[in-house]
């Protein structure tokens, strides 16, 4: 049998396992207590941590924001008081502010949407997504700064005429638009694409909106293209020297009674513009070759429309030519005056040496008196010739071609006699292929290669000053 044992006895026994056991759950309850405490403080402090990064980045932009305040304030300048006051207008600047928020707005998206990702996300990359909008108000003060420049050059040209120096040019195109939204600009719309891009807009909501990419107008400017095209007044003088190193000596435009030259405009013109009885000329198509340097000029179109009366004319190589020669031909003297024959006149420099003469001489240090001096020193004969040649080619590409050149070697090739590259041939007035004579006596002759450069003759310029 087993052993006995008293009723009250073991309820006593079993009352103090379960006091025990009651003992140990509060212990556990404490301590869970004591982790949740924990835990709530930990995340209470990541919390302050993520916030104090947030607040940081979003402290990046704000100083962005205030630094283009300038841009700003320049930009507002250009709206008057009466635009500031009207509800309908002078809201620009709203859009910009509007368009500044909306950053804000979308950083501090971005960020929490990173901190919910990744709560241990470090200061740089928060600052990541704060950079690039940063860079965004950057751009818009710049845009705001260029906006400002372009609205006074355009204020500048106002009251000018259409053809007056420095009027913008009265084109269509971007330039047009441009004008158009500067002149409107009280009343404008900002927005931006996908690339980044802004763009300037007005009356978007008619049949004929104007809206342009302000972002390439800024481009254009910073690379040196300037926000309009003006108009620039053509200066003819160095055109006149030059036909006048052309014509002067030339009997076939002038009259002489005892030491006075009449000269004939008309017929100048025409040997200048190969028409009337030099439509065939060949030394008339090469003195036209004075002309390729104006009408491949960048800003041949600029010059244009100072010379032109009618808003409407359309330009043309052919119509400029013209017009640039009757502007030099407006100052040549009808008459000239020479000395007589006993005291003649000292020969004049041709200007042309201005084209090739820093190629033909060097500089030469000498010692004089234990003083070091420079002066010029022409440069060999043979290397005056290869650059000669270059220039007679890039001058006068139709008349001239080198002894290799295919119609040349087509022309005069023979069993016994082929041209060779060191040879210049140019075409006489019955179209065949001469030699041309380069001389070292003409070569060493800066003069006679003028003579030649102009479409003279160097050899005979020679012979008449021996």
């Amino acid at each position: 049998m087993g052993a006995y044992r008293e009723p009250k006895l073991a309820q006593e026994a079993i009352n103090r396992r379960f006091q025990a056991a009651k003992v140990d759950v509060s212990g556990l309850t404490d301590a869970t207590k004591q982790i949740g405490a924990g835990i709530a403080a930990k995340k209470a402090k990541q919390i302050e941590d993520l916030n104090k990064k947030r607040e940081a980045a979003l402290g990046i932009y704000d100083k962005a924001k205030f630094e283009i305040q300038d841009e700003i304030a320049d930009f507002s300048g250009d709206f008057s008081a009466d635009d500031k006051g009207k509800a309908s207008k002078g809201n620009f600047l709203d859009k910009v502010n509007n368009m500044t928020k909306s950053w804000s707005h979308d950083i501090d998206v971005e960020i929490q949407e990173l901190l919910k990702s990744n709560p241990n996300a470090s200061q740089s990359e928060i600052n990541a997504i704060v950079d690039k909008k940063v860079q965004r108000v950057y751009d818009l003060g710049n845009l705001l700064a260029h906006t400002h420049e372009a609205k006074i050059e355009k204020d500048a040209s106002q009251g000018l005429a259409f053809n007056q120096e420095n009027a913008i040019l009265p084109r269509g195109g971007r330039d047009a638009d441009l004008f158009t939204v500067l002149d409107n600009f009280n009343d404008v719309d900002l927005a931006e694409d996908a690339n980044g891009d802004f763009y300037l807009g007005h009356n978007l909501g008619s049949s004929n909106p104007t809206i342009i990419n302000a972002s390439n107008v800024v481009k254009d400017a910073e690379e040196g293209n300037g926000y309009f095209d003006h108009v620039k007044k053509f200066d003819p003088t160095t055109l006149r020297s030059q036909m006048n190193t052309l014509i002067e000596n030339d009997p076939r435009f002038y009259t002489k009674k005892g030491n006075v030259k009449t000269f004939n405009k008309e017929r100048i013109k025409e040997y200048f513009t190969g028409t009337g009885e030099f439509a065939n000329d060949p030394q008339s198509a090469a003195a036209m070759g004075i002309l390729n340097p104006y009408t491949q000029d960048a800003l041949k179109e600029n010059y244009f429309t100072s010379l032109i009366d009618d808003q409407a004319t359309q330009y043309s190589d052919e119509l400029y030519s013209s017009l640039i020669i009757d502007e030099a031909l407006a100052g040549l003297p009808g008459s000239k005056e020479f000395k007589a024959k006993d005291k003649p006149e000292k020969p004049k420099r041709n200007y042309m040496k201005n084209f090739i003469a820093p190629k033909l001489y060097e500089n030469e240090t000498y010692d004089e008196d234990g003083t070091q001096k420079t002066r010029r020193k022409a440069i060999p004969a043979t290397e005056r010739r290869d650059i000669v040649i270059s220039k007679l080619l890039e001058l006068n590409p139709n008349r001239y071609r080198r002894g290799d050149d295919q119609a040349v070697q087509d022309e005069l090739k023979t069993p016994t006699f082929i041209p060779s590259k060191e040879e210049l041939y140019y075409k006489d007035r019955y179209g065949k292929w001469q030699r041309e004579s380069l001389s070292d006596e003409l070569l060493n002759n800066d003069e006679a290669i003028n003579r030649l450069l102009v479409g003279q003759s160097g050899a005979q310029y020679l012979g008449q000053n021996q």
